[in-house]
C-alpha cells in the first residue's frame, strides 16, 4: 500500500535522529561518569600521599586511556585535593548528532579532605 511507505518515508528521519541522539548522548554521559571515578580515584591516591599532583596528573591520563590532549587534569592540594578533569563534547560524541553543543565543556571535579 503506497500509504505506508509514505508514512515511513515521513518518520524513518524523525526515529533515525532519535535513535543516532541517544547513542551520541550515552557517549557523553558515559564518559563524563568515566572522568568522576578518575577523578575520585586520584583525590584520593592525592589525599593519602600515594600520588603528588604532576603523578597524579599523568596517572589520571593514564585510567583515562588517554592518548591524545583530550583530557584537562587540574589537581590542587591543601586541605583539601581537588581534582577537576573536563573534555569538549566534541571530542567525545562519535556521531557528531549533537553538533550545536561541540563547543560545551564535559566536567568531572572531587573535592576530598587531604589525610596528611
Amino acid at each position: 500500500d503506497g500509504n505506508a511507505s509514505v508514512e515511513f518515508v515521513i518518520w524513518l528521519p524523525i526515529i533515525m535522529g532519535v535513535v543516532v541522539g541517544t547513542f551520541d548522548l550515552n557517549m557523553v554521559l558515559l564518559t563524563q561518569s568515566q572522568m568522576w571515578d578518575v577523578a575520585r580515584d586520584v583525590a584520593r591516591q592525592v589525599s593519602i600521599g600515594t600520588l603528588d599532583t604532576s603523578t597524579g596528573a599523568t596517572y589520571a591520563l593514564t585510567q583515562l586511556n588517554s592518548d591524545s590532549n583530550t583530557y584537562t587534569v587540574t589537581i590542587t592540594s591543601s586541605t583539601d585535593v581537588v581534582v577537576s578533569i573536563s573534555r569538549l563534547m566534541e571530542d567525545i560524541a562519535v556521531i557528531g548528532s549533537l553538533t550545536e553543543f561541540n563547543s560545551y565543556q564535559v566536567n568531572a571535579s572531587v573535592t576530598m579532605r587531604s589525610e596528611l
